[in-house]
């Protein structure tokens, strides 16, 4: 009994936590011209459901940022095929770009939540729907990992 209760504190307190901020200032802006020599993403998450469960975002590999709750937020990719994962504690779903330089792409973490089961299915849309999308959410950005995990640099995300 000892050992379940102490379990559930240490997972309460938040051994798989992101920490998430608003920034002061947005760093890389959703829509608007993109650098002729790299390709945007944008990761949105529009959605109440499961509002607690964060969502780390992974391109090809590299952790990228993170979602919780109705935020969103955008990194800078060198063109090229990338495989982006979107992890929550109970699931991994995967897509896939291919990256041409001066583009942007949104991608919608859509949730479902299954008796405590949380999955973010992902869905490339375009323009238009990602403005009215992104209408939802308030910027974030990663300023906590936890255990060996490292804050996203910044920098490209090279492509494999």
């Amino acid at each position: 009994m000892r050992t379940l209760l102490l379990c559930a504190l240490v997972f309460g307190a938040g051994c798989y936590s992101y920490q998430l901020r608003k920034p002061t200032v947005t760093p890389l802006e959703a829509f608007g011209p993109v650098a002729s020599d790299l390709a945007e993403v944008c990761v949105m998450r529009p959605h109440w459901i499961a509002w607690a469960v964060t969502a780390a975002v992974r391109d090809n590999g590299q952790l990228v940022g993170a979602t919780r709750g109705d935020t969103y937020f955008c990194y800078l990719v060198r063109p090229g095929h990338h495989q982006i994962e979107s992890e929550t504690v109970d699931l991994t779903e995967r897509a896939e770009l291919d990256a041409a330089p001066g583009r942007r792409y949104w991608l919608h973490q859509l949730v479902d939540n299954y008796i405590a089961v949380v999955r973010t299915r992902l869905a490339w849309v375009d323009e238009p729907a990602a403005r009215e999308l992104i209408a939802k959410c308030g910027y974030r950005e990663l300023s906590g990992v936890p255990g060996q995990e490292r804050l996203p640099s910044g920098d490209p995300i090279a492509s494999r």
